[in-house]
């Protein structure tokens, strides 16, 4: 046992005197020949400098301006309590085995990252001048005894210091204090902010990282600290497309990025903005309801732009609002309470929008879902959801919401008692499959057919077609009642009212009606169908409507009305300025008493004159049962402008008889006509007492000449009258939209057709004629095969459903796509050609 015992302690001993025999490994020349040359140290006076030498150790190394480039081996002097090695090569510097260190000292070198976190007695650490230092660690729990901290010089975007320490405020750099430069951040989570910022976009990249004063550290990357240190971005026309990254900018008080390519732009964790400028972009939205301190903002000239939201608590403060040059701007968010200034010059200080915008407390729709043949809850929050009718949806809408409406038929729940429209700015849109997640969703060219949302007068559901005398009884005179203003009907069809009041002209009649006692302003109805009505009065009757009737996309067949007319627009003492804008309306297969519009302009008191545009309508094969049957017909004792362009007027009879006249004037005053690019009959000038101005128009007649349209009153390649015959600046998109009453682009070929549809070709895939660029797709819906053609080589296909998943792909296509195999429903497909890219949903029936 003794033996054991005392080979054990011989062992242990050795082991210590091996340890402390050891040389430190000091591999600088510079620093090694200063160690062996202190003698204090280097205590046998030989060439080198042991373990034992170095823990004994526990003055100060002062080793400054020595051409020192590397440190190795002081971590074997564990107990010094000062390092200077200032004025050296030093790259890189670990201190973290030197405890007892109160100060160091190592500005004036190069080194990268230093780490004092370890070294909880420094209460001196001097680390300027370093140039390329970028990572500082001082968190060392003593921050609050730290009466020398020195960074400024450096490369640093974040200095980490202690947990809930508030360092003191700058020092001069030769003064006992703190002192970092203006370059770096003070932060309790460095590796937080010393993270790269994803900026995906080239032209904003090298922006940032070319500018000095916000790359501090000259390298390729911009970090969250040097991000937060940014307090302006002045970015005007440098081709940005993707501003992702500026969530970073916390701190930015001022960004501008005008004349650039952004689509979006998310301003939402830049609270410190004053000012914003987005002008000349393609936005499609703005919201800065979180900017509470933005005063200037500018964002003009966003031509796709549809929603701006700026109630940010601020609106009273505001220097400049600029919105103007936005045609898709129907709706401004203003704070509550809030009325803003009017217009004033796009130049000067203050608010400027267009005048088809308006503000409004809320421009934040909500949807409410209606689907006949919905089973689940029943609360109108979702398709499953949906309520199945439309009175419960409109019962809890506010301003600006909508209703979302599927396919089906809808009647009313008694025939005396119409559909009540009280919510201002409300839209009412039909069409839905009913699985539609946004309203692109929707396929324009199967709403009327297999998608159509149809609401009918027919209670019973026993109607006959043509037949406009059996199974009325319980057939409604009225569909919908509105006496709210702002009220957008999209996607509907309207039939089967059978109205038999005796004095038409002045009844509260209609398939939409205003009552006498309302006065409201703006109906808007689009992509909607009226269809086998009967009136002893109007369809449409704006009696006591102020601002304008618009009617986009819309048709109007096979109606019978036997005393009055389609539609019926008023103007004198009891409203204010009206107008009507019709654009891509089909007039067709009616039998009328008098007019399809019928304008009346009346009372000398009343100032306003009444204004009509037509753009790009066709009155076809109408028939007028009263002696001075027209299509259009004025009268009354006030000023009218009736402004015709791009329309069709063809083979319209009165009391059976050629029509010889298709626009009629019995005003007593002025009544100017201009009509230009157009197809009609106007003799006598159209009966005008004021000005009369007609360019383009072709008159023909039925019995000899031939337009050559189709049953549908579509267009052939044989309609040389109309195809290729209209005159673009006459048809504004911006106003209209870009597609005819199909759904197919309106201007083709480049120039645009008369009447409500282009001749683009879709019946034959020979006969198609294609601009350069252009591909088409069709027929959609489609049942098994749908047809591509494109003047560029069709080289893939790829079709999705609506979650995104790839279910067909093909590189070797020739003109057609077999999509028999997919379910019912609605999907995208890519198709990529040698000169253009498109992607487009179809629905698949």
């Amino acid at each position: 046992m003794k033996k054991k015992l005392l080979l054990f302690s011989f062992l242990m001993a050795t082991a210590w005197f091996s340890t402390h025999a050891q040389n430190v490994n000091i591999p600088d020349a510079n620093f090694k020949a200063y160690l062996v040359g202190d003698t204090a140290i280097n205590t046998n006076s030989d060439s080198e400098i042991s373990v034992a030498e170095a823990q004994a150790f526990t003055g100060e190394l002062l080793i400054n301006g020595l051409s020192i480039s590397d440190l190795t081996g002081i971590e074997a002097f564990v107990n010094i309590t000062r390092l200077d090695c200032y004025s050296n090569n030093l790259t890189a510097l670990d201190v973290s085995n030197n405890l007892a260190l109160t100060r160091l000292h190592c500005a004036a070198n190069q080194i990268e990252t230093l780490d004092i976190s370890a070294n909880t007695q420094i209460t001196d650490i001097q680390c300027h001048n370093n140039g390329v230092l970028y990572e500082l660690n001082i968190a060392n729990g003593n921050n609050v005894n730290i009466n020398w901290m020195k960074a400024y010089g450096n490369s640093l975007s974040c200095i980490q210091i202690d947990a809930g320490i508030t360092p003191p405020a700058e020092a001069g750099i030769y003064s006992q204090g703190w002192t970092k430069g203006n370059s770096a951040f003070y932060s309790e989570d460095c590796a937080t902010l010393n993270q790269i910022v994803n900026i995906p976009d080239a032209n904003f990249k090298s922006f940032l990282v070319n500018d000095g004063s916000i790359n501090l550290n000259n390298d390729t990357e911009i970090t969250v600290a040097e991000a937060q240190a940014t307090t302006e971005l002045i970015m005007n026309g440098i081709g940005i497309a993707d501003l992702t990254g500026i969530e970073a900018f916390t701190n930015l008080t001022r960004l501008d990025v005008p004349s650039n390519s952004l689509t979006t732009i998310d301003v939402s964790n830049n609270l410190s903005l004053t000012r914003l400028h987005v002008g000349f972009n393609n936005l499609t939205s703005l919201d800065i309801r979180l900017n509470t301190s933005i005063n200037e903002l500018f964002c003009y000239e966003n031509s796709p732009l549809d929603t701006l939201l700026i109630s940010n608590g601020n609106n009273s403060n505001f220097i400049y609002m600029k919105a103007y040059s936005n045609p898709n701007l129907n709706c401004i968010q203003v704070d509550a309470g809030f009325s803003p200034p009017a217009n004033s010059s796009q130049y000067d200080a203050g608010w400027t929008k267009d005048n088809q915008s308006s503000y409004s407390e809320n421009c934040i729709l909500t949807v409410y879902y209606v689907d006949a043949n919905a089973t689940g809850a029943n609360d109108g929050s979702s398709w499953t959801d949906a309520f199945t009718n439309v009175t419960d949806a409109l019962a809890l809408t506010n301003l600006n919401d909508a209703v979302w409406v599927a396919k089906g038929t809808y009647t009313l729940a008694d025939k005396n008692t119409p559909i009540a429209v009280s919510t201002n700015e409300v839209d009412i849109i039909g069409g839905f499959a009913g699985i539609e997640t946004t309203i692109a969703d929707r396929v324009l060219t199967a709403i009327h057919t297999t998608n159509a949302t149809i609401f009918t007068g027919d209670i019973n559901g026993d109607d006959i077609s043509g037949d406009f005398s059996s199974n009325k009884t319980d057939n409604a005179e009225r569909l919908f009642e509105v006496t709210a203003s702002d009220v957008t009907f999209d996607g509907i069809i309207f039939e089967n009212i059978y109205d038999t009041s005796t004095s038409g002209g002045v009844e509260e009649n209609g398939v939409i009606f205003i009552p006498n006692s309302s006065s409201i302003n703006n109906l808007k109805i689009k992509n909607s169908v009226f269809r086998s009505n009967y009136s002893n009065g109007y369809l449409l009757k704006m009696r006591t409507l102020n601002g304008g009737l618009l009617i986009e996309n819309t048709k109007f067949i096979n109606n019978t009305i036997v005393n009055r007319g389609l539609v019926y627009v008023q103007s004198d003492s009891t409203n204010g300025y009206i107008f009507t804008r019709w654009a891509n309306v089909l007039v067709a297969d009616n039998d009328i008493n008098v007019t399809a519009l019928d304008i009346y302009r009346s009372d000398w008191n009343n100032g306003n004159t009444l204004d009509v545009v037509i753009n790009n309508s066709t009155f076809v094969n109408n028939d007028y049962n009263s002696t001075y049957g027209n299509s259009i017909t004025a009268s009354g004792n006030g000023s009218v402008n009736l402004n015709v362009y791009n329309s069709i007027f063809w083979e319209n009879t009165v009391n059976g008889a050629a029509a010889t006249r298709d626009i009629s004037n019995g005003a007593e005053t002025n009544y100017d006509v201009v009509i230009a690019n157009t197809v009609a009959n106007l003799s006598s000038n159209a009966g005008t007492y004021g000005t009369f101005s007609a360019t383009n128009v072709t008159t023909l007649d039925p019995a000899t000449d031939d337009l050559n349209l189709d049953s549908e009153y579509k267009p052939t390649s044989a309609s040389n009258y109309i195809v290729d015959q209209g005159d673009n600046a006459y048809y504004d998109v911006a106003l209209f939209g870009d597609l005819d009453l199909s759904g197919n682009t309106r201007i083709f070929n480049t120039t645009i057709d008369l009447g409500v549809y282009e001749y683009n070709s879709t019946l034959a895939v020979d006969d198609i004629s294609l601009n350069t660029n252009s591909v088409k797709l069709y027929p959609n819906p489609v049942k098994d095969r749908m047809f591509v053609k494109s003047n560029g080589q069709v080289e893939s296909v790829s079709i999705y459903n609506i979650n995104g998943q790839l279910l067909k792909q093909s590189n070797n296509i020739e003109n057609d796509i077999d999509v028999s195999v997919l379910p019912s429903g609605l999907y995208m497909i890519h198709i990529k050609t040698s000169n253009n890219t498109i992607n487009q949903k179809f629905l698949k029936n």
